[in-house]
Parts: C-alpha cells; structure tokens; sequence
C-alpha cells in the first residue's frame, strides 16, 4: 500500500510537499464541469490543509501498479457537515495522472468508514 500511505502521510502533515514529487506533469483531476491541473490541485490541497478541515478516517479499497481506489471521511468545521469521499486514482509512468472524485454528504454521526 505504498500509494496509500504517502497520500495519507501528506495529508496527517498537512503537508502536499510529499506529493509534488508524486504527481505526473500531464495531471488532472477531472470534475464534473471542468478539469484541474497539477499546479490548481496543490494549490487547492494547501488551502484544504490550512482551513478547518478535519479528516476522520481512511480506507484503501484497491491498490495496484495502475490504480489506486481510497475513501475518506472529512469534517468541514465551518459548514458542519461531514462527506465521505471516494478517490479513484490511474497512475502512469509510476506517477499520479488522473484522479475521479465522488463525494456525498454523510451523518455527523459517522466515525469511521466500514
């Protein structure tokens, strides 16, 4: 679970220095209206860590040379509201190159993910 543990090591740091070296030149993430390249997504990740954002638990659901399938719970303080966020991952030349995000609006009661 090498890919897993560095995404979670940089986000328990709050620290996206750990990924820059991680992520493929081509990158995007790809949204329902629009794409966000390399650069967009560390800024984007740097204001995640530096606002109030809580993340209460990880999960790996698959993990290969190519792919890379994680959920997270998050906590946003300021809208008191938790979402669990399912991260699809495709990797080329070893490097993260396209990731699909599905996120949905949870209980305030969940804890961790099952």
């Amino acid at each position: 679970m090498e890919k897993f543990d560095r995404i979670v090591k940089a986000i328990t740091n709050k620290d996206p220095e750990v990924l820059k070296g991680a992520i493929h030149p081509d990158f995007m993430l790809i949204r329902e209206n629009s794409l966000v390249s390399k650069d967009e997504q560390l800024e984007f990740l740097q204001k995640m860590f530096e606002g109030d954002n809580e993340w209460l638990d990880f999960k790996c659901c698959y993990e290969d040379e190519d792919t890379l399938v994680w959920k997270y719970l998050l906590y946003i303080k300021s809208e008191d509201k938790k979402l669990l966020v399912t991260n699809h991952q495709a990797f080329k030349d070893n490097l993260l190159w396209r990731i699909m995000l599905n996120a949905k609006e949870v209980s305030k009661e969940l804890e961790t993910i099952t």
